[in-house]
């Protein structure tokens, strides 16, 4: 081998890392936007239901079944609002647990790792005698 050959080209490196970079930029956009559409459906998805039967209604000059549906379609819009603002303080406080079980389960293990070390230490004395 010539040492051309050995030595790895530093301008493909620096694609390697840039392609790399990009990657990681593309999942962490697409991870984003997943989660932003399903907020979005809980959101608003309701109100498709509601607002599309009140617009029939309408159309069809049902007035009274528009009367009745006006209000269902004013509490899918409260709930869009409410649910924006409650799915992010419960995506917080579940970040937060998830944070504190792998604390515990960190803390566990290190004590099963402990025990072990000392039966390690202990069973063959037992087993010898």
């Amino acid at each position: 081998m010539t040492d051309q050959q050995s030595q790895p080209d530093p301008t493909q490196e620096q694609s390697n890392k840039s392609l790399d970079e990009a990657k990681d930029s593309a999942k962490q956009f697409i991870k984003g936007k997943t989660k932003q559409l399903g907020n979005t459906l809980i959101q608003w998805l309701p109100l498709g239901g509601t607002g599309t039967s009140f617009i029939f209604a309408l159309i069809h000059q049902e007035w009274f079944i528009a009367l009745i549906l006006f209000p269902a379609n004013m509490v899918t819009v409260i709930w869009a609002s409410y649910t924006e603002s409650f799915l992010e303080r419960l995506q917080e406080v579940f970040q937060e647990e998830g944070r504190k079980d792998a604390d515990k389960f960190m803390t566990w293990r290190q004590r099963i790792n402990k025990e072990r070390k000392t039966l390690s230490g202990i069973l063959p004395e037992i087993l010898c005698s």
